[in-house]
Order: C-alpha cells, then sequence, then structure tokens
C-alpha cells in the first residue's frame, strides 16, 4: 500500500500540475483527488515542493542517467546529435503531460517553487550537452569556445520541434529527428 499511495498522489499531482500550473494546484485538491488526506501527503513529501521534487526526481533522474549514456563522442557527430534529439522525442512521446509539465515549469517566474525546482535539472542538462560538445572539439575545432552555445541551441531548437510536434499531433519518429539534426547541423559547419 505504502507504494501505491505515493504513486497515486504522485500520479495525480502530475494530471493536476499539468493542467493548470504548480502554482494554481493547492495540496488539498491534490489529496482528495488521490483519496488520501494532508497527512499522508505530508508523510511521504513532506510538503507540496516536497511532491513536485518527488515527481521530477521520478522522471528527469532516469532520462538524464540515458543522456549521460547517450552523449558521448565516439567520432560521428552527427549520428551522435541524432540520438541525442530522438532521446528528447522518445521522452517527450512517453510521457507527454510531463513533458509539457518540465517545460512549463522553466517559464515560471524565476523566484517561483516551480521554477527552482526544475532548473537544477536544465542546467544539468546543459552541462551534459556542453561536455559533449567539448569532446568533439579535437574532431571538430570550429566547435572550440562554442560549446555553451551548441548546448542551448540544441535544446532550444529540440524543445520547439517537440513543442510543435506536441501540439499538431505530429509523430516524433526518426524522420522528424534527422530533419532537426540537419538543420543544426547545417549552423556548425557554416562556422
Amino acid at each position: 500500500m505504502v507504494l501505491d499511495t505515493r504513486a497515486i498522489l504522485m500520479k495525480k499531482a502530475l494530471a493536476l500540475f499539468a493542467a493548470r500550473g504548480y502554482d494554481a494546484v493547492g495540496v488539498q485538491e491534490i489529496v482528495t483527488e488521490a483519496g488520501v488526506t494532508k497527512p499522508t501527503l505530508y508523510h511521504y513529501f513532506g510538503s507540496k515542493r516536497g511532491l513536485l521534487d518527488a515527481l521530477l526526481e521520478s522522471r528527469l533522474g532516469p532520462f538524464e542517467r540515458k543522456l549521460t549514456s547517450t552523449a558521448r563522442y565516439a567520432g560521428d557527430l552527427t549520428a551522435a546529435i541524432t540520438d541525442i534529439v530522438q532521446l528528447y522525442m522518445d521522452f517527450a512521446q512517453a510521457d507527454p503531460s510531463f513533458f509539457r509539465l518540465h517545460r512549463s515549469m522553466s517559464y515560471a517566474p524565476p523566484d517561483s517553487a516551480a521554477y527552482l525546482a526544475v532548473t537544477r535539472y536544465q542546467r544539468e542538462q546543459k552541462r551534459r550537452l556542453e561536455a559533449f560538445f567539448m569532446s568533439a572539439v579535437p574532431d571538430h575545432g570550429n566547435l572550440k569556445g562554442h560549446h555553451q552555445l551548441y548546448a542551448l541551441t540544441l535544446l532550444g531548437m529540440v524543445f520547439n520541434v517537440i513543442d510543435h510536434a506536441q501540439n499538431e499531433h505530429l509523430s516524433m519518429d526518426a524522420s522528424l529527428a534527422h530533419q532537426t539534426v540537419q538543420q543544426f547541423m547545417h549552423g556548425i559547419y557554416s562556422l
């Protein structure tokens, strides 16, 4: 029952947060939806923010571990970037509500609980992509000194393509990943 109650709270919170935003949802609403009491939520998570942190870690923790293994340069920059783009697309398709919530939190006011909770993950993803681009510098000298901008540009492009695909109900398949990477790579080789 312990795991079930915790999982139910997280599932109900995700649905509510994704539908209306973190700040618009109160603890009472979450526990009512989950069929438990406030003390139960506090027992498992300590607070609404603790619930949000657990929700983010449950989804973004495993994703970041996959990103670490995927964002390894092994001599083929285009193939590696394609794998990274496809990883983000697969993540978005596997849990569209969470992906939308994750993205929307990055646009919350900078001092809000939602923004502060997601910022750690955003910085880590950017750091991992910066390291990826740095590792490709010996084969692609034009990346030198630009690793931060390439990481930001790739993330921005991928997030915008995914947002558009989700809103237009487009398939995030290998073809879309390929087209996205080709557009991104054009910029790399034009410096």
